[in-house]
């Protein structure tokens, strides 16, 4: 049977003034029962009880869209944060400081078609000067697993940029946009969510990639002499792929047997600052 998975692009608002909370982050608020106030979803929402913390949660899924008697396609479950101001402009809340953590709770249904979920939080600010968002962190966990009750998630918040962001977008899929199939029996539910911690502006550990893309090999740059670094590869579940210490100011990435695909360069440094970059082998 034919199958056609349909997939959502989320444009990410422009949003001004300051907050330092996490709108309805316990899912407490709903004006109507299918979508939790600030909260936005292109699927099946409802409002669940009791929650982890709290009276309600959030429980979304994937949907069955029909489109012939020989085949169907897959409606993403999506819930994403939105504006308390400029509520029809897309994902993201006006949010100005440096947290450490992302943390919540969730509860996964697979599905069975091996597909996973994801969490994503993105920091970003907007640059005048050039007319565009800049990102300042983006960071993800994938949901790999059914699970059986309340899980507890806790998100690094890696920075790229020195800078504070001005807002933030939060997504949760019950597919990933990482993954190539899909089930309608996914879903995910959320609840409790926080920032924590906090990580003071500039304290940043700097390097470039290039080329990247790339097919055999590529190089990273930092921008001073550095000493004891920890540099590894991971895939996109996480696992660890290489790892080596290094000193100087420029290392070379052989591709060596890593399959073509997207990975992250992990680099930490003595004082244990951190910084994720993405790469690509072709």
């Amino acid at each position: 049977m034919k199958k056609l998975f349909t997939f959502i692009v989320l444009i990410f608002s422009i949003t001004a003034g300051k907050t330092q909370t996490i709108p309805n982050a316990g899912f407490e608020s709903w004006t109507t029962l299918a979508e939790p106030d600030l909260w936005n979803s292109f699927s099946t929402c409802q409002q669940a009880t009791p929650g982890a913390v709290g009276l309600y949660y959030a429980k979304f899924s994937n949907e069955l869209v029909y489109i012939s008697p020989s085949s169907f396609g897959i409606h993403i479950g999506v819930l994403y944060s939105r504006s308390s101001t400029l509520p029809w402009q897309g994902a993201g809340f006006a949010y100005n400081s440096r947290p450490s953590n992302f943390t919540g709770q969730y509860q996964y249904n697979k599905g069975g078609f091996g597909e996973f979920g994801s969490i994503e939080v993105s920091l970003t600010k907007w640059n005048t000067s050039l007319m565009r968002r800049d990102t300042i962190s983006y960071d993800i966990q994938l949901l790999t697993a059914t699970t059986s009750g309340w899980t507890n998630f806790n998100i690094p918040i890696i920075y790229s940029s020195g800078d504070n962001p001005d807002s933030v977008s939060i997504i949760f899929l019950a597919t990933s946009r990482l993954t190539y199939s899909a089930s309608p029996y996914a879903s995910v539910s959320i609840d409790d969510l926080a920032f924590t911690g906090s990580i003071p502006a500039g304290n940043e550990l700097w390097f470039s990639i290039s080329p990247n893309p790339f097919t055999s090999q590529t190089t990273i740059t930092f921008s001073e002499d550095k000493n004891n670094i920890i540099i590894k590869i991971l895939d996109l579940l996480g696992k660890e792929i290489k790892s080596l210490n290094f000193t100087g100011n420029q290392l070379t990435i052989e591709k060596d047997d890593m399959s073509r695909g997207i990975y992250f360069v992990q680099v930490t440094d003595e004082n244990n600052n951190r910084i994720n970059k993405k790469i690509l082998i072709q």
